[in-house]
């Protein structure tokens, strides 16, 4: 669960990584046999590499979507698919991997029965193969075509791959190989009533198979054991090497039943690890989505302190400005007051002394004019001039 582990920790935007990660975890799936579960994820793949213009990516994701079609038994989608994936590496110039697509697809038809087809697209990768110098894949495709050869018949041709699949394997030390390809001979010699060679080779399937532990080589080497002596008219060795198969593989059977069971055990604990977790991720958004609400909050809380805080500020500024200009203006009133006062007291004091003093002239040019009466015509005048300047307060002097 490795790979949907860490899907949870991608980016939401696409990406190399998510791509990669959505095309193993497609893997994973085929591998515990999920093959509908892991096309989605393989087709999931196939969108992320389509979207980012990775061609390597998208050969990967057809290729892989082919493979599970072919377990699924839907030949057209499977064939279909490699055939996208063989068209795009053969543009890119991805000769490996379409080898790998031309022998999946002879593996296809050969399954399909599809024979020449199968033959020319195992023969296409193998010349591939020999001019990589991929030795590995060339004696699994080399084992191949000796199976399309013998199902035709040509038996001489399929022993002739079947012996350059042989002495390739035990060259690279591949004892798999070497398992794989003494049972496919020892078959073809049983075909053949060549049936001491069948036997040696069934011998070399064992040797190996018990060197390496590995049970499946036991069914090959003793059903091909049971075949043999039948054919011989052995039949209490036929007997017992029969028996011998059916407990080995009954055994594997077995194993395989209890490997289903631990996978079922292993979903449904990661399933429950998987829903713990992500109720603990609920509580966990829950939580962070309270202590955001709450921060929202305080930061709400102080922003309106804030505004206040300037509204009182602005309101004291400007209730202190208004209180000084109101304090400017009643100064500047009181100074005015004054000044007016002032100038009001000056003008009544300048009138009421020159208003005296013309009296005092007023009443003397009276006194004059009755002292003399030649210059009483003209004192007179003068004193009619006076008596026009124009004297608020106090009364006239002259009656």
């Amino acid at each position: 669960m490795g790979s949907k582990k860490s899907l949870k920790i991608l980016p939401d935007t696409p990406s190399l990584a998510r791509g990669t990660s959505y095309s193993h975890y497609g893997l994973l799936l085929a591998q515990q046999g999920r093959y509908e579960d892991a096309t989605l994820w393989h087709l999931q793949a196939l969108k992320e590499s389509e979207t980012l213009g990775d061609s390597a990516g998208i050969v990967r994701s057809q290729h892989n979507l082919g493979r599970v079609y072919g377990f699924l038994g839907d030949i057209d989608q499977a064939v279909n698919w490699y055939k996208k994936a063989l068209e795009l590496s053969q543009l890119l110039g991805q000769e490996s991997h379409s080898a790998k697509i031309l022998g999946n697809l002879g593996q296809i038809m050969l399954n399909a029965g599809r024979l020449e087809e199968a033959f020319s697209y195992q023969t296409q990768s193998l010349s591939i193969f020999e001019r990589l110098g991929d030795a590995f894949s060339r004696s699994i495709t080399l084992l191949d075509l000796g199976r399309i050869s013998q199902t035709q018949w040509n038996l001489d041709q399929a022993r002739n791959y079947y012996d350059q699949s042989l002495a390739i394997s035990r060259s690279i030390q591949d004892n798999l190989g070497i398992i794989y390809t003494a049972a496919n001979i020892a078959s073809l010699e049983s075909s053949r009533n060549n049936y001491p060679e069948a036997l040696a080779y069934l011998d070399t399937t064992l040797r190996i198979s018990r060197e390496q532990s590995y049970e499946k080589g036991y069914t090959y080497a003793y059903e091909g054991f049971a075949e043999v002596y039948a054919k011989m008219g052995d039949y209490q060795k036929a007997l017992e090497n029969h028996q011998l198969y059916d407990k080995w593989n009954d055994s594997l059977a077995n194993k395989q039943y209890l490997e289903k069971i631990r996978e079922l055990e292993v979903k449904y604990e990661t399933q429950q690890k998987e829903n713990e977790i992500l109720r603990l991720s609920e509580i966990q958004l829950q939580q962070a989505a309270s202590i955001r609400k709450r921060d929202v909050q305080i930061q709400w809380l102080i922003i309106s302190g804030l505004v206040i805080g300037l509204f009182l500020v602005l309101g004291w500024l400007l209730f202190r400005q208004h209180s000084r200009l109101k304090q400017q203006q009643e100064i500047f009133e009181a100074v005015a007051e004054t000044e007016m006062n002032e100038r009001r007291r000056i003008a009544r004091d300048l009138h009421d002394s020159v208003g005296a003093m013309l009296a005092t002239i007023q009443n003397r040019l009276t006194n004059l004019a009755n002292d003399s009466i030649n210059e009483r015509e003209t004192l007179g005048e003068l004193a009619d001039l006076l008596k026009k300047h124009p004297r608020k307060p106090g009364k006239s002097l002259i009656t």
